[in-house]
């Protein structure tokens, strides 16, 4: 064979050697990458996604205006915070607004004069009870409080009715 010929040829162990080097690289890339995300996922798992808390004590209004709603009257102005209040004929309470099925936010219906559950279809009355579906208990009441006129609702204190605990005098303003 000529020279020329012979310079044109590539050596064959060096395309082999490139073959191996590139493959490695890529293989490292790949294991890198993998690793991010792993570390991510982990990271993720470790630290969840919890943000601070809100203040559980709400403050909602004075008693004056709170105590002038007409008996069986409803404020949904709070409902972001997770709470209703409620005039009933006891008084003025707190409701939560979590369904006691499985926690979907409940809604009033105006036009039913109660609570529906849009996941599960549970029906409670304005005071909180549960008439229809598959909760399995009455709605819970925060403690709501009077300081110097204005009404605070602390929704960290639950009363259930189911416990006996509607009774108690932090569930109710009496009006």
């Amino acid at each position: 064979m000529a020279k020329e010929d012979q310079a044109c040829q590539t050596d064959p162990s060096s395309i082999h050697r490139r073959k191996i080097i590139t493959a490695a690289g890529v293989g490292s890339l790949a294991l890198a990458g993998s690793a991010v995300i792993t570390g991510l996922g982990l990271q993720r798992f470790l630290y969840p996604n919890v943000g601070e808390q809100n203040n559980p004590r709400v403050k909602v209004g004075d008693l004056s205006a709170l105590s002038a709603m007409l008996p069986k009257s409803l404020k949904e102005n709070f409902k972001k915070q997770g709470l209703y209040i409620i005039r009933c004929r006891q008084g003025i309470t707190a409701l939560s607004t979590a369904c006691t099925h499985l926690g979907c936010t409940l809604n009033w219906v105006e036009s039913e004069r109660k609570f529906k559950c849009p996941c599960h279809g549970s029906g409670f009355s304005q005071e909180g009870l549960n008439l229809e579906g598959p909760a399995p208990r009455p709605m819970e009441r925060f403690k709501i409080s009077v300081d110097e006129g204005r009404v605070t609702v602390d929704r960290s204190q639950v009363f259930r009715q189911e416990k006996g605990e509607w009774a108690h005098p932090d569930s109710i303003i009496r009006t």
